[in-house]
């Protein structure tokens, strides 16, 4: 009987050491699983913008790449933005392309439904026609661009303002445009942050043109070049103004064009050119203005301008080049 005894405690003994091997595994697994949950959350913010929907989405970084030395556009290369210093770091990523605005579609009048015969009629058709479902057009994918993040910039500002420069040369072609891709004026510069867009038209065709989007920021710089399919809108057909208008606004820009006070104004005449002159294929109204001497009562020249029909530019005369030149309406 004692023996017997002994036996089942002995068999309880080889049962129960299995269990303890089983207890370290799963200690062991769950000690692995908090390792990676922490991993997790360590690095949640570079994978994943948090769950939405009881999914997480996947945010997928920018690569970086090598400094590339031209920006392909089909048929258009251009020079990319020069890297000079090895400590510039270099991403790209794909980023929503540009869609223009679609012209305004005529309003379609519907027509009043046919006469249908009298519900009392005797003639019926006896089978009506099946209304079909309208087929809805299959959506194209949205244009996909590539952005071209060089980070690391002593002053961001004054390189897109460079790499604008280069790109609006009349060598190259582009201009600044707004929202709705009307010629704009080139923004200054001088802000810690900023964008200009810039498009130019496709000489081989006209169903598409290209665009260059240029942003800064603290010593980032991002470029964004494309090949939009589309046409750029025309240019709104400017006023013509009357020499009496054309005058006055002259007149009222004196103080920027003079650098002089709107007090010192009434010292000054106006006196307008014959004809027109075409500037950048605008035609322009030519003004000289002088400035009155209080001792001789004579006339001093102070200089000759041309005004643009759309009143968007005033160029100045460069005697001694015989050149014209913009001038800066930003105070007047």
């Amino acid at each position: 009987m004692r023996k017997k005894k002994e036996r089942k405690q002995k068999e309880r003994k080889q049962k129960s050491a299995p269990v303890k091997g089983k207890k370290k595994i799963i200690i062991i697994a769950a000690a692995v699983l908090l390792v990676a949950v922490a991993a997790l959350i360590v690095f949640k913010p570079f994978g994943s913008k948090g769950k939405e929907g009881g999914k997480e989405e996947e945010v997928v970084q920018p690569e970086t790449i090598e400094a590339p030395m031209l920006y392909e556009l089909g048929d258009l290369k251009l020079t990319a933005l020069p890297v000079l210093n090895a400590d510039i770091v270099v991403t790209r990523e794909e980023v929503p392309g540009m869609v223009p605005e679609e012209e305004e579609q005529p309003v379609v009048l519907e027509t009043a439904d046919p006469e249908k015969p009298d519900e009392k009629s005797d003639e019926k058709s006896d089978e009506e026609p099946e209304e079909k479902p309208e087929e809805k057009p299959a959506e194209s994918a949205p244009p996909v661009a590539n952005a071209f993040h060089y980070e690391g910039l002593g002053n961001a500002a004054a390189v897109a303002s460079a790499y604008t420069t280069l790109l609006t040369d009349s060598a190259v072609g582009f201009y600044p445009v707004d929202s709705t891709l009307q010629p704009a004026k080139q923004p200054e510069f001088d802000t810690d942050a900023g964008s200009v867009q810039l498009v130019m038209e496709a000489a081989e065709e006209d169903s598409f043109f290209y665009a260059f989007r240029v942003e800064w920021s603290e010593d980032i710089v991002t470029v964004v070049p494309e090949k939009v399919e589309g046409a750029l809108p025309d240019p709104p057909q400017p006023v013509e103004m009357t020499l009496s208008e054309a005058t006055s606004y002259m007149r009222y820009c004196i103080p920027s064009l003079l650098g002089v006070s709107t007090d010192e104004v009434k010292n000054y005449r106006i006196y307008v050119e014959d004809g027109k002159v075409l500037i950048n294929g605008t035609p322009c109204l030519r003004f000289k203005i002088c400035r009155e001497n209080p001792q001789t009562g004579g006339n001093e020249n102070s200089g000759d301008y041309y005004l643009s029909s759309d009143r968007r530019h005033i160029y100045r005369l460069n005697v001694e080049t015989n050149e014209v030149e913009e001038a800066d309406l930003s105070a007047p």
